[in-house]
């Protein structure tokens, strides 16, 4: 690997992590998703959250 050099320049994003790095951080990124996703779907069954229907120009309320 070759020396960094510390410096305000701007730097390629496909030269801040390795490839091992990335697919670490994609693995983890996947896995939060998916977490968040199932406490959003634990928190709405909970409080027994519904979707809306959709409001249009003119519709009463």
């Amino acid at each position: 690997m070759e020396r960094r050099l510390r410096t305000q320049l701007p730097i390629d994003p496909n030269n801040l992590y390795t490839n091992v790095q990335l697919k670490e951080r994609q693995r983890v990124e996947t896995k939060q998703r998916s977490y968040r996703m199932n406490q959003q779907l634990s928190f709405n069954n909970r409080h027994r959250a519904v979707e809306l229907p959709t409001l249009h120009p003119g519709d009463h309320v």
